[in-house]
């Protein structure tokens, strides 16, 4: 199931406007590239020592100056920045009824915690968001604690109705407060559900509709996103695939025949 996820790397953006990331070095900018985010720092400090060569030059004024006017382009140096390495998993855990009893639960918890034993670098960091009832909640903020995944997951208490379209609305707000904050690039969901998402967003409202809208917002927060479908073979499966085709991931069977 992991296996399909991004790897985790760091990578660096030179990108201009709206710019994520650490400001790690300069560059000058590519021969025709326009759009970049100018180093101030960088470009006078390039621009003063190629005047300053300029002037150590022998030469008539006019030489000088015309040396000087061709900083224009030159001297110019755009910053070069660096994103966060590693990935935010955003686990999303269907607490209804439908999943007590089962091994549904333990198997999130196996998949987060083990996610995280197993990341050599140190940067990927786990989010775990539920839904049951009528809305979802955070049990636990993006955290590299292998120990607070679990006991977060432990603590869950099946019960109530199947609120997804809360649950993927929830997923994508702490994925994009943690974009903003953070600046880390691979930002990925895994839904762990048996489907039966029966509760819309608002009362009256259709909550197949409220589902596909969120997936279609998750697709633009989402860098990946993985789908597993916990209900025993003997039940429909055509809600967790629907699920998995809007959000443009893989879908994976966990469950078990009867």
């Amino acid at each position: 199931m992991l296996s399909t996820l991004p790897p985790t790397r760091a990578h660096e953006d030179p990108q201009t406007g709206r710019a994520r990331g650490r400001y790690v070095r300069s560059a000058p900018p590519g021969e025709g590239e326009t759009e970049f985010e100018v180093a101030v720092d960088a470009t006078l400090r390039a621009r003063a020592v190629a005047r300053a060569f300029a002037g150590s030059q022998s030469g008539a004024g006019a030489g000088r100056a015309g040396k000087r006017q061709k900083l224009g382009r030159a001297g110019l140096r755009k910053k070069v920045r660096r994103r966060r390495g590693g990935r935010l998993v955003v686990f999303l855990v269907d607490a209804s009824e439908s999943m007590s009893g089962r091994y549904q639960l333990v198997a999130a918890r196996e998949a987060a915690v083990g996610m995280l034993r197993s990341d050599k670098t140190g940067h990927d960091r786990v989010a775990i968001v539920s839904f049951q009832n009528r809305s979802a909640r955070v049990l636990l903020n993006p955290t590299r604690s292998s120990i607070r995944a679990a006991r977060a997951l432990g603590g869950v208490s099946p019960g109530g109705s199947t609120p997804l379209a809360a649950g993927l609305a929830k997923a994508g707000r702490v994925m994009r407060f943690d974009a903003m904050r953070s600046g880390q690039a691979a930002r990925v969901l895994i839904v762990l559900s048996d489907g039966r998402g029966n509760v819309p967003l608002r009362e009256g409202g259709n909550a197949g509709r409220d589902v596909a809208r969120a997936a279609a917002e998750l697709r633009r927060t989402a860098t990946h996103s993985v789908v597993i479908d916990t209900a025993p073979g003997e039940e429909s499966h055509e809600q967790m695939q629907k699920l998995a085709a809007q959000l443009q991931g893989p879908y994976h069977w966990i469950g078990s025949r009867a």
